[in-house]
């Protein structure tokens, strides 16, 4: 099973977007796209929708992990989320949710064989190469502090970044993917 880890109402939870995950946000927000424009609006909506969200994933989460043999935990409601979420956690809350539905949705693919074509991971590895500039202009349009966008990693920006995008209703140019 693959699952994010984040710290959730004082304990390490696993959120994991399996089959009835999928059909109970469906139900609650009607759709995964619905899901992801809601989780990444910045108010109190959007933050009731991650906590709403986040209790969905930790739940399957849990239950998963009872059923490969741990103890029992508590599963954490989104009431419970949302009173003990600082304000500074409200980034990785919302970027957990959006990785964990992700992470569910993906899969892995094997290569057919073991050949590695040599100039096209030099032009994938061109094309993927952010510079610092760049990388701290992404972490503070997205509220980083400069020193929050530094410790932070690569991942965690890009996140915030494709956020930030969609909730400013910025489409990327085919020549920029």
């Amino acid at each position: 099973m693959k699952a994010v880890r984040l710290a959730l109402a004082g304990r390490e939870r696993y959120l994991a977007f399996t089959v009835e995950a999928m059909f109970q946000l469906e139900e609650r927000f009607g759709g995964v796209q619905e899901l992801i424009e809601a989780v990444s609006a910045n108010s109190r909506e959007g933050f009731q929708a991650a906590c709403q969200a986040a209790s969905v994933l930790a739940e399957q989460g849990e239950l998963a992990r009872r059923h490969m043999g741990y103890d029992s935990a508590p599963i954490p409601s989104a009431e419970e989320i949302a009173a003990t979420t600082a304000p500074s956690g409200i980034t990785a809350l919302k970027m957990a949710v959006t990785s964990a539905v992700t992470l569910g949705f993906g899969r892995e693919i094997e290569p057919d064989s073991d050949e590695v074509d040599i100039g096209l991971a030099e032009l994938n590895e061109q094309k993927n190469s952010v510079k610092r500039a760049h990388f701290l202009r992404m972490g503070m349009a997205c509220g980083f502090s400069r020193k929050e966008t530094l410790l932070a990693s690569p991942g965690e920006v890009s996140d915030a970044w494709e956020l930030y995008l969609q909730a400013h209703g910025v489409k990327k140019k085919r020549g920029d993917e």
